[in-house]
């Protein structure tokens, strides 16, 4: 029991620090950028940060990775329902919406290493955290209707 606490502490941690980073991104720095810095110097700006939340986000999805699975086979050992309709289909719409988050994120780092009109790239900087924000909402949303083991 104090195992699946750990595992669902580790788990939650780790999806408050991923959409953190995100709404961090959306509300404070892009915002901040823009007003403070000119197109041209927010470029380094934006590398600079795109490598720091590269690692500290690959680490916080490793571990929502890593404590998920740990979570279904739990789940499994309880005998719960693990193989229903209703828990696979849900289950399998959250994992390919994280599949879909780290595809968003390597486009994220991508975008935020290549050389070009700062304004342009800040924009769809700014676009991807707005879907990848909303998708992560909406993986948050869809464990809520899990059913309890």
């Amino acid at each position: 029991m104090a195992g699946q606490l750990l595992v669902d502490f580790i788990h939650l941690l780790g999806a408050v620090f991923w959409i953190g980073s995100i709404f961090f991104v959306l509300a404070v720095l892009l915002p901040t950028l823009s007003q403070s810095l000119t197109p041209l110097e927010q470029s380094p700006v934006l590398r600079l940060l795109a490598r720091r939340l590269h690692a500290s986000s690959s680490v916080a999805l490793a571990l929502l990775v890593a404590t998920g699975v740990i979570k279904m086979t739990l789940r499994a050992s309880r005998g719960g329902e693990w193989f229903s309709v209703r828990y696979g289909e849900i289950l399998g719409l959250k994992v390919l919406l994280v599949v879909l988050l780290g595809v968003l994120s390597a486009s994220w780092i991508r975008l935020a290493g290549q050389t070009g009109p700062a304004a342009i790239q800040r924009q769809h900087i700014a676009r991807l955290a707005f879907i990848q924000f909303f998708t992560s909402l909406l993986v948050l949303l869809l464990a809520t209707f899990l059913p309890s083991a």
